[in-house]
């Protein structure tokens, strides 16, 4: 999202994209835009404070936080002549 599409007053959400991100941003709480320069911009938290990010850390809409599927491990298979011993 590039700054010049960001207007001062308008509302967008806190995510963590980049490491440098603040640590409001792991909550995703929404922010209202106060000033908006570069590929910087401030915004207003809820309780009034305010925090300077990338525009990168900022979205207008909140992603699908559905929980993934957990991938299966991937077992090794030892080479040929070789059996795993078992520990008892």
């Amino acid at each position: 999202m590039a700054a010049r599409e960001l207007k001062a007053g308008e509302y967008v959400y806190l995510v963590p994209t980049l490491p440098t991100a603040p640590s409001a941003a792991y909550r995703r709480p929404l922010c209202e835009v106060v000033t908006t320069y570069g590929e910087r911009v401030r915004v207003a938290l809820g309780d009034g404070t305010e925090i300077e990010t990338d525009t990168r850390n900022v979205v207008r809409t909140l992603p699908d936080l559905t929980p993934r599927d957990p991938r299966p491990c991937p077992r090794r298979s030892l080479p040929d002549g070789f059996e795993e011993v078992p520990l008892w």
